[in-house]
């Protein structure tokens, strides 16, 4: 029926199957059937063919939306649907519009995810940065919690830590033949134990066998031993190959002395850092202490010598099973004192002194003086026996007082026989030569000294008599 402003509606239709009439197939208001699939079509004043109706199984959609998904599809009615925006994470998504070149994806909160530069994977390592000193890395059981984090302080640093109060911290290793190993301990107290689990210092080192440390560096590889209440700083410490010990009073890296040193040679220094003996001391004096023996003593691995104090509380100079030499360098005398004062010198010539260069003149004697006074030298009262000098081998009697000149060669002079009880024989070195040319006294079937061996005279300038006691000759 017609009506006003209304125009009647023309119906187009088609038989062909999925057939879909183009804008320029219909007019505005005209209908279109497609009578094989049974769809009916209808173009609107924009000039858009739109499907009004179907009696398909299924009616196609003519909106779509995805609700609170974060998701935005497009508006178009035909052809493909776009979708925009990031899929929440409710649904399934990351809610996330860009990542962190190498960041890790973690969630942030219990419904949001978050990606950044302070938990990092490029494949093959991971990465924890951060800042301010909050702890980076947690590893945490039931009771403890170990934290390792970068220095909150000015300077930077790295810190492992655990919140269990009094708990140790381990790093072990593995290997073949005992399995994990503990390597080091650190208490809660601050003592570090390698080797040991209960370290009883600060530092606590156990071998097994060879329990070595090795300090290693290109130039100052030092030990050095501080008081934290003063500039009090000892430092031992290797250099061009030997071993040095300093000491310093300024600050611990500064200002150090030499003390001590011990050379690749073996040699010890106390005051200087060249030794050239086993042991050399400049620049000041050697001490021995002991409650009652102390004393130096030296061994060349048969016998031993030393110099020092015996048990009785008396200085001893001891060489041992072997004899004794006492010698000076050059032309300098040997002398002996006591009370600081000299009794006998020995010149460089071997010339004999009393109370120092007191030589005396040839022919004198020397004249004990008793046990209250130092021996002299006297010259034989005159009238009494006279000197005879020998150069040669020579047969004593009873009453000689001979001056042996060996200076030409040794010689012997030979004792009286059988000689009478009381029987004296009185021989001087009249040449200073007995030391290069000893003099031999053959005892001749008697005993010297209760010796049956021959006297060899052998210090130069020395004079001894013989007297014979009646079963020996006794020297004075």
């Amino acid at each position: 029926m017609a009506a006003t402003n209304f125009t009647p509606i023309s119906l187009y239709y088609s038989t062909t199957a999925s057939a879909v009439p183009s804008a320029g197939n219909l007019v505005a208001g005209e209908l279109a059937l497609n009578t094989a699939d049974m769809k009916l079509y209808a173009k609107n004043s924009a000039g858009v063919v739109t499907l009004l109706a179907s009696n398909a199984a299924t009616t196609g959609v003519d909106s779509l939306s995805f609700g609170s998904t974060g998701l935005t599809p497009s508006t178009a009615t035909t052809g493909a649907i776009t979708v925009a925006g990031t899929l929440a994470t409710a649904n399934g998504g990351t809610n996330l519009t860009s990542f962190t070149s190498g960041g890790v994806v973690y969630a942030s909160s219990s419904s949001a995810l978050a990606t950044g530069s302070a938990l990092t994977f490029n494949g093959n390592a991971l990465g924890v940065t951060g800042t301010g000193g909050a702890t980076q890395l947690n590893l945490t059981d039931a009771t403890s919690n170990i934290g390792l984090n970068a220095n909150p302080f000015t300077g930077g640093g790295f810190y492992i830590t655990t919140t269990r109060v009094g708990a140790p911290m381990y790093i072990r290793t593995s290997n073949a033949s005992s399995g994990d190993v503990t390597a080091m301990t650190f208490l809660s107290g601050g003592n570090v134990g390698i080797g040991t689990t209960s370290p009883t210092t600060k530092l606590d080192v156990l071998g097994s066998g060879d329990g070595e440390i090795r300090l290693r560096a290109g130039s100052d590889a030092a030990i050095i031993f501080s008081e934290t209440t003063a500039n009090k700083n000892w430092k031992i410490k290797p250099s061009a190959g030997d071993f040095l010990f300093q000491y310093s009073a300024t600050a611990y890296n500064s200002g150090y002395a030499n003390l001590m040193a011990l050379t690749a040679a073996g040699n010890l220094g106390i005051g200087t850092t060249s030794p050239g003996q086993k042991l050399e001391v400049s620049g000041g004096n050697i001490r021995v202490l002991g409650t009652s023996t102390a004393r130096i003593t030296f061994n060349n691995g048969t016998t031993e010598a030393f110099v020092g104090f015996n048990g009785a509380g008396a200085s001893v100079l001891d060489s041992g099973a072997l004899p004794l030499s006492i010698n000076t360098q050059g032309a300098n005398i040997i002398t002996l004192a006591t009370n600081s004062t000299t009794r006998f010198q020995v010149g460089a010539l071997g010339q004999f002194g009393i109370g120092g260069a007191t030589y005396g003149t040839s022919g004198q004697v020397l004249t004990s003086g008793g046990a209250s006074a130092a021996p002299t030298w006297t010259t034989p009262a005159s009238g009494g026996s006279s000197f005879t000098v020998k150069t040669a081998n020579y047969t004593a009697v009873a009453g000689d007082s001979l001056l042996a000149n060996t200076s030409g060669g040794s010689f012997t002079i030979t004792l009286p026989a059988s000689p009478a009880t009381g029987a004296t024989v009185y021989i001087q070195d009249s040449a200073n030569a007995f030391l290069a040319f000893p003099l031999t006294v053959a005892r001749n079937g008697q005993t010297i000294m209760g010796l049956s061996e021959d006297m060899i005279a052998a210090q130069n300038g020395i004079g001894f008599g013989l007297a014979y006691n009646g079963s020996t000759w006794r020297i004075y």
